[in-house]
């Protein structure tokens, strides 16, 4: 779910009201499920001096990735394959022409 502005969880649900252009949209998923958010849905809170000092002598706790046994193994990571059109064009023109004719090949 995208552009979710405020969030409820409910009993096995979750119930977001999505930022849609003009309007909003309420729209309800069951759990598991993935929402990003609009930076409507945090009030950021100002930390005082005290709990700025204080965060400044907490112990950094380091966490370590999964171990292999843990079931999870990485197989491989592959970029995306990308191929770029090499064309010089001289004037704006011939640019339109091109791109209007990709648009009527592509319906």
């Amino acid at each position: 779910m995208t552009y979710a502005r405020k969030i409820e969880l409910t009993d096995g649900s979750v119930v977001v009201e999505r930022d849609i252009e003009k309007a909003y949209e309420v729209a309800t998923a069951k759990l598991p499920v993935l929402v990003t958010v609009t930076k409507e849905i945090n009030e950021p809170r100002i930390p005082t001096l005290l709990q700025i000092l204080g965060a400044s002598k907490k112990k950094i706790q380091d966490i370590s990735p999964l171990k292999p046994d843990a079931g999870i193994e990485t197989l491989s990571i592959l970029a995306v394959d990308m191929k770029r059109k090499e064309v010089m064009l001289k004037d704006v023109e011939t640019l339109a022409k091109i791109i209007i004719a990709e648009k009527q090949g592509e319906k």
